[in-house]
């Protein structure tokens, strides 16, 4: 077998197709040696992006709800059909499908982004004791399919430690920045008073917070990202300090960079629940790799790590005034915000590339693959 005609075949039916992690940095890195399939269920048809065979199952004449249960199936077919090589699943929905297709003598591999058990206990809408049932139940189902499939990827060592225990070849790969190609001087003196949240805009992720932080001081929002539903997206546009957000939507991640560079610094304050606790978060090394500072949660893990590279300030994610306290430090000290910009890109370029990791990514498929 010829590594140029392997076929890989990703899917998510949840992500959006220029996922991050599933489309920039696996699907694109991928494409340099294997022909690659991703699978999504967004409606917006087939198409070729990149080298990137991107194929549609969404079905628009169900209701939202007929969809959501049959996207999964609909997935599962089409990759039967597409008789791929190894098979890369994104989302826990398909973990059943994932299962069948290892039974039906593929290599699939499971990539986890979050610690699901911990995820369910931070359901507020949900009772306390089902979520703790619901946290236990998806555990041992995690466990044992994961057991059972060629690899799991991971995104964290925490993570990582516990799928370990299932699967002799579970990895992790690490959400690093891939913006090697937007390389640009960050010029602190020229900046506009703007800070930036790029990523999902959630209740959990402090953005309700972050906006009334701003609400009186001289500074602005840039925002970009997806709203976790209409009711919070019209909540935070009645707050008085939305006159002062810059609402981007859903953007690439060179726009993203470009967002960065504009900022005096990148904020993430998420709510100390438990699956963000021992997380490792992603703006981070992106605002790091930007050259600014970071404002971030002042969880122990993420205080340790921003004050050993100096590349920031943490604090209280529902602190209003600690957050408003922080932005202006760093507008008023244009110096101190430069240097901790070039501490967070110089450690991100060392240390957190994606680079790194794709070597990885590599390293888990050619493992499959000779194997067979």
């Amino acid at each position: 077998m010829q590594e140029s005609k392997v076929k890989i075949c990703h899917i998510t039916t949840v992500h959006p197709r220029n996922d991050i992690r599933i489309f920039y940095k696996e699907c694109l890195s991928l494409t340099s040696l294997f022909e690659v399939y991703l699978i999504v269920a967004d409606g917006k048809g087939d198409c070729i992006q990149d080298k990137v065979h991107i194929l549609d199952v969404y079905d628009r004449k169900r209701s939202r709800f007929g969809r959501m249960l049959l996207n999964t199936r609909r997935a599962y077919i089409k990759a039967l059909e597409l008789n791929s090589d190894i098979y890369h699943f994104h989302d826990p929905e398909f973990m059943f499908f994932g299962l069948k297709l290892k039974r039906k003598g593929k290599n699939v591999i499971y990539d986890v982004h979050e610690d699901l058990p911990k995820q369910v206990l931070s359901k507020s809408y949900i009772s306390l004791l089902i979520r703790k049932i619901l946290s236990k139940i998806i555990f041992v189902i995690e466990g044992y399919i994961s057991a059972r499939l060629s690899a799991i990827i991971t995104v964290t060592p925490g993570i990582n430690e516990r799928f370990s225990k299932y699967n002799f070849n579970s990895r992790v790969i690490n959400n690093y920045p891939r913006f090697e190609e937007f390389d640009s001087t960050n010029n602190f003196t020229s900046k506009q008073n703007e800070v930036c949240y790029v990523g999902s805009i959630t209740q959990i992720r402090g953005i309700e917070e972050l906006i009334d932080s701003i609400e009186n001081i001289p500074i602005s929002l840039n925002l970009a990202g997806k709203f976790e539903s209409d009711s919070f997206k019209a909540k935070l546009k009645n707050k008085p300090g939305w006159g002062k957000v810059n609402y981007y939507g859903i953007i690439s991640p060179k726009e993203v960079y470009e967002i960065m560079l504009r900022s005096i610094a990148g904020v993430s304050t998420l709510y100390p629940e438990p699956n963000y606790l021992t997380s490792q978060a992603t703006k981070i090394y992106e605002y790091m790799y930007a050259g600014i500072p970071v404002i971030a949660s002042d969880f122990p893990l993420w205080k340790e790590f921003i004050e050993k590279f100096k590349c920031g300030i943490c604090v209280d994610p529902k602190n209003i005034q600690k957050i408003s306290e922080a932005i202006n430090f760093l507008k008023d000290n244009p110096e101190i915000a430069r240097t901790m910009g070039e501490n967070g890109r110089k450690a991100a370029i060392e240390e957190f590339s994606w680079k790194n990791e794709e070597k990885e990514l590599f390293n888990i498929y050619l493992r499959i693959l000779k194997k067979n």
